[in-house]
């Protein structure tokens, strides 16, 4: 796979925005061995721990495995105090204190002005709070009222555009949160909007699922199409027509790599090939 030379350029310039999702946390462990989980493993893991009904509890399994993700979440929670809540998510996402990996070192060193995740973990923004440099960063969720202000700001910045397991009470997660969420803070959405519209975005550990950037990348496609398209690292094994839909409906040329081994490890030397062609445009633009 070859990086599209204006991709390269785009980073280069600070005029692309990184967007991690989860797949960008799956290889994280902890001292215990331990590792983040997936979307159905955690949605298994909650719904073994609180649904206590058998008609429910099949239900959910049902929706788990079509990966229907939004309902089965809106039937856990709805069995959930939201004390209980907040406990999960620390137990899930916060306790095991995950470590980076060298994808997020990778993609720290490229030194993207705005990185935005959908993930409520920590990882990422502890690696970038970390050390000399901590201070050039911000974290923002989709809920706070400062976010343009740090955009126009040479502050590099974190959107946590699903919330943090820092404040559980606000994640976003089932699909009433999503429908809420949208309500209550349209600003927010609106500035995604135009995020979406005036900067190239580098999806990476995306699954191209998520219905609230759907909707964002529709809209911008709709509204103003470009030909200068965002981009995703995915494995390889769309069917061709499916590649062409995404292209067509959300103008993502998908960047599909072999994962021949069942574990991403193709991912690190490309990203470390793009961060090698970023630092040379950027030695060119200082001559």
């Amino acid at each position: 796979m070859e990086w599209p030379q204006s991709l390269v350029q785009e980073i280069a310039a600070h005029r692309a925005i990184i967007f991690l999702g989860s797949g960008a946390s799956a290889g994280c462990s902890n001292a215990d061995g331990e590792y983040p989980p997936t979307w159905d493993k955690f949605l298994e893991i909650a719904r073994t721990q609180f649904v206590n009904n058998t008609e429910d509890s099949t239900l959910v399994q049902e929706l788990i495995s079509s990966k229907t993700f939004l309902d089965a979440a809106e039937i856990i929670f709805s069995y959930i105090d939201p004390a209980e809540s907040d406990s999960f998510f620390r137990d899930i996402f916060q306790k095991p204190s995950f470590q980076p990996t060298k994808l997020h070192k990778i993609i720290h060193e490229i030194d993207s002005k705005i990185v935005i995740t959908t993930n409520y973990d920590q990882i990422y923004e502890h690696l970038c709070l970390m050390g000399e440099g901590s201070e050039g960063y911000n974290v923002k969720s989709y809920c706070d009222n400062q976010i343009l202000d740090e955009i126009r700001s040479p502050t590099r910045l974190i959107i946590k555009a699903h919330g943090c397991v820092t404040t559980p009470q606000k994640i976003v997660l089932t699909r009433s949160q999503y429908f809420n969420a949208r309500m209550i803070h349209p600003s927010f959405y609106s500035l995604l909007d135009s995020l979406f519209l005036t900067h190239t975005v580098l999806f990476i550990g995306y699954s191209m699922s998520d219905p609230d950037i759907q909707l964002i990348l529709e809209n911008a496609n709709i509204a103003v199409p470009s030909s200068h398209p965002h981009y995703a690292l995915v494995q390889k094994e769309k069917h061709p027509a499916i590649v062409k839909a995404i292209r067509s409906s959300y103008n993502i040329r998908l960047l599909e790599y072999e994962n021949e081994h069942g574990a991403h490890e193709e991912v690190i030397p490309l990203l470390e090939d793009l961060f090698s062609r970023v630092n040379y445009e950027r030695s060119l633009l200082l001559e």
